[in-house]
C-alpha cells in the first residue's frame, strides 16, 4: 500500500536491558513498542507527504538512546 511505511530494527544485543521503544513521527510519539518488538507499520498516511521518524530505545532505568532517524515519503 502506497500510504504505509514500515521500519524494522535488530533487537539490542548488549547487556543493558531495554524497557521499550518509542516511535516518533514528525516529533510526536505515535506508539510505544515492547522491548521484543522490532517492527512497526504506520498506516493511513497522506499521499505525497514526507514523514520524519525517530526510534528511541529506553532502558529500564528510563535512559533514552540516541534516536535512530529515518525519512519516508508516500507516493502520490
Amino acid at each position: 500500500d502506497e500510504n504505509t511505511t514500515h521500519a524494522a530494527a535488530k533487537p539490542a544485543t548488549d547487556n543493558a536491558a531495554i524497557g521499550y521503544y518509542a516511535v516518533k513521527r514528525n516529533g510526536v510519539v505515535v506508539t510505544i513498542l515492547r522491548r521484543t518488538a522490532v517492527n512497526y507499520l504506520d498506516q493511513q498516511l497522506t499521499p505525497a507527504t514526507t514523514y520524519n521518524y525517530e526510534v528511541i530505545a529506553v532502558d529500564t532505568n528510563g535512559n533514552p538512546s540516541t534516536p535512530l532517524a529515518l525519512t519516508a515519503t508516500t507516493l502520490p
